[in-house]
């Protein structure tokens, strides 16, 4: 059985106990008066008194100042306040520890565990040219998602504010400046100034930048380089305009840069719903609209009680698209990271399109990606995007990852894979929409990507859904769909909700025809991919068996493709590739 399963069926078990029906309040199972408690936070109790402290996040219904008083009353140090999910972070030692799980203003007491990045590094030294205009001489990755064909409409995600959290990002002219409908009668006019005058004159995309790792910094850098990578996949300018090949899917959009990962690529929940929480203050003024999260955490709770998950979900009940990384686990099964686990928000996996542009039949699912179920049986993750070679902007020298031979190609271009490349490109595409129809709902957002996206198949058979999603986001269908139906509806926030992901598999047998993502036929809805619906629990023999097979008689075959004779056709033979 996968460990981390392992180590999440008793809280399972528990909460099946108690559940009567499928949302149940997460304190439920708590006794009255006394706050949830993170195991970590209970194995450092039942440890020997050292001396040593431990960096908790402290959380009260009645908001983040009685969360705080009551750590500062228990002789805590508050670190940090955290509103956006009406707690603080604080250094405690076990004496403080031991009165504040019992203090019954508290609702929650957590562990302030670790994310970190989703990018791979690998051996690509396979290129000479060494111009920004060889860009054709790339895998060009929005291409393959078809943004070319939004482009041309003239919908280039101008006016729509990304923010980019994660290790910062390096400030170039190709995040920075709008130089795709430059004015040439203006250039011409003041040839003779200076070149930076001009410069100024420029329209500026990135609007703010903020450092919470080190927050005395006014500089925007990036330590590590994966913020610039994701940020150029997102909005890099870097092309030919006669063209219309550009490095990022939405060339024309905003960004903010919000730096919560170390030169490590790694950082603490507190520092990133730090994070999060400036982007909810300023989301209005800066008109951000989408959230980009290439990072991932182990699970280590049930999806509503991850704090970072509330963080998301937060930003999402706000109007915020909030688009993660699946993770990078492999071929097994149940390996979905948080905060791409959370059912509200999108998450991405990866595809290996094997570096050749808009040709879909050699593309498969990258080995890396993580797949489905979550443990409380959602379907994830939603969408896969591409997400092995991407290229795209290179940080200074002195970051961590150009210290790896393999990420840099010749000192001006970047090479990456991972679900981090695959979540920023979704990022992309999301602003496009949002330019193209500015009063779409994240619900909506979600649906139109899920609703029309390609689904993929390898050997003669479709990827399983929890390996794809709804499949290969494909922008020229999804921008002028209708919305017809809610990917998150009957969840609730804050509300434990238990998925249906098994009667997917059990309830999938021959003559029950998935077209495209739209829709399941023979009784069982699937508007998105969030299977579920009132009155319906993870119980009655819908179990994995060792990570392999489930007990229904369907089998996960290979850890690749579901057999057993199931069609998933979309209503055509096929026999590698996506539908286009």
């Amino acid at each position: 059985m996968n460990t981390r399963l392992s180590k999440l069926l008793p809280l399972a078990v528990t909460a099946l106990m108690v559940i009567a029906f499928v949302g149940v309040p997460t304190g439920s199972a708590v006794p009255p008066g006394q706050p949830k408690v993170d195991a970590a936070v209970l194995d450092f109790l039942a440890q020997p008194d050292d001396g040593a402290s431990l960096s908790i996040i402290v959380q009260s219904e009645l908001g983040a100042d009685a969360a705080a008083r009551a750590v500062t009353q228990a002789g805590g140090e508050v670190t940090a306040e955290l509103s956006l999910i009406q707690g603080v972070t604080a250094l405690t030692n076990r004496a403080t520890l031991r009165q504040l799980i019992q203090d019954e203003r508290l609702s929650a007491i957590t562990y302030d565990y670790q994310a970190r990045v989703t990018g791979l590094t690998e051996n690509h030294a396979d290129s000479t040219a060494t111009e920004w205009t060889s860009l054709k001489e790339y895998y060009v990755a929005p291409l393959d998602i078809g943004a070319r064909k939004l482009w041309k409409q003239g919908i280039t995600g101008k006016g729509i504010t990304v923010a980019v959290v994660d290790s910062g990002f390096e400030l170039t002219k190709f995040l920075d400046r709008d130089t795709i409908q430059e004015d040439h009668k203006d250039k011409k006019k003041d040839k003779d100034r200076d070149s930076d005058e001009q410069d100024d004159r420029r329209l500026k995309r990135l609007l703010a930048w903020v450092d919470f790792v080190d927050p005395d910094n006014e500089n925007l850098y990036d330590p590590h380089g994966h913020g610039t990578h994701v940020a150029g996949l997102i909005a890099s300018n870097l092309g030919k305009r006669k063209d219309l090949v550009f490095m990022g899917v939405a060339p024309q959009a905003n960004l903010v840069s919000v730096r919560v990962l170390d030169e490590n690529g790694t950082g603490p929940y507190s520092r990133i719903i730090q994070g999060l929480q400036w982007v909810a203050d300023h989301a209005d003024e800066y008109n951000i609209r989408v959230v980009n999260l290439s990072m991932v955490a182990e699970p280590h709770s049930l999806y509503v009680d991850d704090v970072l998950n509330q963080a998301v979900e937060a930003l999402w009940a706000r109007g915020l698209v909030v688009v993660a990384a699946a993770g990078n686990g492999g071929s097994d099964v149940n390996t979905i990271m948080v905060p791409g686990n959370d059912p509200f928000i999108i998450t991405v996996g990866a595809i290996h399109s094997h570096d050749t542009t808009m040709q879909f039949e050699d593309d498969t699912i990258a080995p890396f990606s993580s797949i489905g179920p979550t443990f409380e049986d959602f379907v994830k993750p939603d969408v896969v995007a591409p997400g092995v070679h991407t290229i795209s902007l290179l940080s200074s020298k002195e970051a961590t990852l150009n210290e790896n031979s393999d990420f840099a190609i010749n000192g001006r271009l970047s090479k990456m894979s991972g679900t981090s490349s695959s979540a920023a490109l979704t990022s992309g595409a999301v602003a496009l929409l949002l330019q193209a129809r500015p009063d779409l709902s994240p619900e909506d957002v979600k649906f139109l990507l899920m609703s029309t996206a390609r689904v993929g198949w390898h050997d003669g058979q479709p990827y399983h859904p929890f390996q794809q999603g709804a499949g290969y986001i494909w922008l020229p269908d999804a921008v002028r769909a209708e919305v017809t139906g809610n990917p998150n509806e009957g969840l609730e926030y804050g509300v434990l909700c238990i998925g249906k992901a098994s009667t997917l598999a059990d309830g999938w047998t021959g003559g029950q025809v998935w077209s495209g993502g739209m829709s399941w036929t023979g009784g069982i809805a699937w508007t998105g991919g969030q299977v579920w619906s009132g009155g319906q629990v993870w119980s009655g023999g819908q179990v994995w068996s060792g990570g392999q097979v489930w007990s229904g008689g369907q089998v996960w075959s290979g850890g690749q493709v579901w057999s057993g004779g199931q069609v998933w056709s979309g209503g055509a033979a096929q026999t590698a590739g996506w539908f286009e």
